[in-house]
């Protein structure tokens, strides 16, 4: 396990994730849980912002301004549904929709821009998909083949392997912040 750059939280998951059919699957939702942020955070858009009650502004200028701020939060719940197709309740399996999403755009940055998303999270969550792919065939010969940079979409079994081990994750933090106290 020491030999994968994560913690060893997320190396165990991994093994947990080989061991039920799902590891490439595994190997990007831990990419982008270690990445960070891959969503743009809702208050860095500043449609949830109070309203500034300048005089100097006209109620036609505040209408059109809140009529913005009002499409671009539907557009920005909207492109966060899109990615609930798998699994509406769990995090993480909509973590795997979207890089299995972004790997299949030809324009990632559009994508992005669309979806809400930042592409330098993107652009790193694919190189640690590589770098931890490319370590496991170094130390686990025949489990994985090659990089695939296209995830097929996962089968329901597959799904379920990995929310099960999604929760396996959140069950070894709780356990870690609990053995801290």
């Amino acid at each position: 396990m020491n030999f994968f750059p994560l913690s060893p939280r997320f190396a165990k998951i991994l093994m947990i994730g080989q061991q039920h059919g799902c590891l490439p699957y595994i190997i990007a939702i831990v990419s982008a849980l270690s990445v960070g942020d891959v969503f743009l955070p809702e208050q860095q858009l500043g449609f949830s912002a109070e309203e500034d009650e300048d005089d100097q502004i006209s109620t036609y200028q505040r209408n059109i301004a809140r009529d913005v701020k009002s499409k671009m939060r539907s557009d920005y719940y909207r492109a966060h549904a899109n990615f609930t197709s798998l699994d509406a309740e769990s995090d993480a399996i909509k973590l795997l929709a979207v890089v299995c999403a972004f790997e299949y755009e030809k324009n990632p940055a559009d994508f992005c821009t669309r979806s809400f998303i930042r592409l330098k999270a993107m652009e790193e969550t694919r190189k640690l998909r590589q770098q931890i792919t490319n370590i496991v065939m170094a130390n686990c010969p025949g489990v994985l083949v090659k990089f695939e940079v296209k995830l097929l979409p996962p089968s329901k079994l597959q799904v379920m392997m990995a929310h099960l081990c999604s929760v396996s994750l959140q069950l070894l933090m709780f356990e870690f912040d609990r053995s801290k106290r």
